[in-house]
């Protein structure tokens, strides 16, 4: 009680009921757990309740709280709204995948030579294959997620748009193309993203020929990634 006597007259008494309350429950941690604490922690602890206590700082901070509640909600908003690592196609996205490579519910060979199905499914895709509308939406969506964990493994800081066209491109052209592009080259450079859409021009081949199929598809990629 000598120290707890000597900290109250050196913060001419406990001013808030904050401190009243920490150091009770401080005391009450003693009682329970008597050597738990060297001397040096102990004083210490007091030396904390005292300040809490002169400054008030916990029940300003207490009176405040709405505000405090505000301004943290809007600093994790916009820690969430430039994070990607959750982020997924929109729907804007998809539909341009699905304008492109069209639905094909029977095994065909694509332009580049690869077996085929649903929207663009290679995976498992072999010759006679005939699936149901609903197995190429879930074929999409299974592929869709490798083309996003792909981008996002590169920790790239990207809009929605540029998420979109790039998974298009990603999904496409497949993960080994993209990573060893010129194009994710430019973006861990923090080159301008005008420089970057340039890079989409450059894959419109397949079987050794410019298709104009993908011609318009990565017009529409550096489009989308420029919005």
């Amino acid at each position: 009680m000598n120290k707890v006597g000597a900290y109250w007259d050196k913060t001419k008494g406990y001013k808030t009921a904050t401190g009243g309350i920490l150091l009770l429950l401080f005391q009450g941690y003693k009682l329970i757990f008597p050597d738990s604490l060297s001397c040096e922690w102990e004083e210490w602890i007091y030396n904390a309740i005292g300040v809490v206590s002169a400054t008030g700082i916990l029940d300003k901070l207490w009176r405040n709280r709405k505000k405090l509640t505000e301004g943290i909600k809007k600093i994790f908003t916009f820690i969430k709204a430039n994070d990607d690592s959750d982020m997924k196609i929109s729907q804007q996205g998809i539909e341009l995948i699905k304008r492109h490579e069209g639905l094909r519910l029977t095994s065909y060979i694509c332009p580049g030579g690869k077996w085929t199905i649903g929207y663009g499914h290679t995976k498992n895709a072999k010759k006679g294959l005939i699936i149901t509308e609903e197995q190429a939406e879930q074929f999409l969506r299974d592929d869709l997620k490798q083309a996003e964990d792909t981008i996002k493994a590169e920790n790239l800081n990207l809009n929605q748009n540029q998420f979109d066209a790039l998974v298009s491109f990603v999904f496409n052209l497949g993960s080994y193309n993209f990573k060893r592009s010129a194009l994710l080259r430019l973006l861990k450079e923090g080159k301008p993203k005008e420089e970057v859409a340039k890079q989409f021009g450059r894959w419109v081949n397949a079987g050794g020929k410019k298709l104009a199929g993908l011609v318009r598809r990565r017009e529409e990629e550096s489009v989308l990634f420029l919005k």
